[in-house]
């Protein structure tokens, strides 16, 4: 139950503002922002979560949240992350959208125990206190959440950091009218996602600005990893699918040298280990998928999509990646563009 409920309509066409989520949470959180005021509620007592029209919390969620902000002393300096799950509509879209959205959902569990390397994505938490200080979220990107992570970094010059929550945030996965339909929706997605890559100019930016106030070895690793995960998200899928292949083809004489000899070994024995690693995948996408009374048919289903990997992750993966890093190396901006999905009238966990 809550206490009061509050709805505003974020006008159109404010100057210096792009269309997107951005905005919106920005327009109702300086709303929040007065309302608090006047009850006299201290700001750094406050926590706001932003979500999409799509979210399901967990029962736990609220009560999590409430205890890490309680529990943490320097919340002004942290964000709070839960773990998103992309299975509300988990059995009504295409097998290749099942793919993508298993291997989203694995990634930021990935990610939620290298708590150094995770950053806010989609639904995240910050203290009103700091969202005051940061002027709330960007009105001017398509990626605000994880550029949330950086405009707080360098507002309190490096003394930030975001703090998973394991617990789920149930989202839809992309689902439309044709498997067609589904899939050209699913890369527009990906697509808007990638456009992250625009935060690169802006944190060397900001770095070069603030470079005395800075920690420097935690700087410069987080923009080495920033680097390092667009360009590996746009060319690792190619490089381990073609790399052999593209050196013959522009090299006849590269299979008879040494270098081409020794990189077959080496993945001969690498693809065993990941094949160990491809396996416990499946096992735990057996385990994460909503359950139904047609287990066997669906158990065989979420087998038979592991096969598409190897598409997915060059599809769905590297040409996303190229398309929306291309797009800004031209200087063609990209629009916010809201991803259609239906939205279910119960989750299915």
């Amino acid at each position: 139950s809550f206490k009061e409920f509050y709805g505003f309509m974020h006008p159109d066409g404010i100057k210096g503002e792009v269309r997107g989520k951005g905005g919106n949470i920005t327009f109702s959180g300086r709303k929040i922002q007065k309302i608090i005021a006047s009850k006299n509620i201290p700001a750094s007592n406050v926590v706001l979560t932003t979500l999409d029209a799509d979210n399901c919390v967990s029962k736990e969620y609220l009560a999590y949240l409430s205890h890490e902000f309680i529990r943490i002393k320097d919340r002004k300096h942290t964000s709070f992350q839960p773990l998103p799950f992309f299975n509300n509509n988990f059995w009504k879209v295409a097998m290749v959208n099942r793919a993508v959205a298993i291997s989203s959902s694995f990634w930021q569990m990935i990610e939620s125990h290298r708590p150094s390397r995770l950053r806010n994505f989609s639904s995240h938490a910050q203290s009103l206190e700091t969202l005051i200080d940061t002027d709330f979220w960007s009105v001017q990107t398509i990626v605000e959440d994880g550029h949330q992570y950086w405009r707080t970094y360098f507002r309190y010059n490096g003394n930030h950091k975001v703090v998973p929550l394991f617990t789920e945030i149930f989202q839809d996965a992309v689902q439309a009218s044709s498997t067609l339909k589904m899939i050209v929706n699913q890369y527009k997605q990906l697509r808007r996602w990638a456009w992250g890559a625009s935060d690169i100019p802006f944190v060397i930016t900001q770095t070069w600005k603030k470079w005395k106030k800075l920690p420097k070895f935690k700087t410069l690793l987080n923009i080495f990893r920033l680097f390092e995960g667009h360009i590996m998200w746009a060319t690792l899928s190619l490089t381990i699918t073609f790399n052999n292949r593209l050196l013959i083809w522009l090299n006849s004489d590269f299979s008879k040298s040494v270098l081409s000899y020794n990189s077959s070994l080496i993945l001969e024995q690498l693809f065993p280990i990941a094949l160990i690693g491809f396996l416990v995948l499946i096992y735990m996408s057996l385990l994460f998928a909503p359950k139904r009374k047609t287990r066997i048919r669906d158990t065989i289903s979420i087998l038979l999509q592991w096969l598409l990997l190897p598409i997915v992750t060059i599809f769905f993966g590297a040409f996303p990646a190229l398309d929306a890093q291309t797009r800004l190396l031209l200087g063609n901006k990209l629009e916010f563009w809201v991803t259609p999905k239906t939205q279910n009238s119960k989750h299915e966990t």
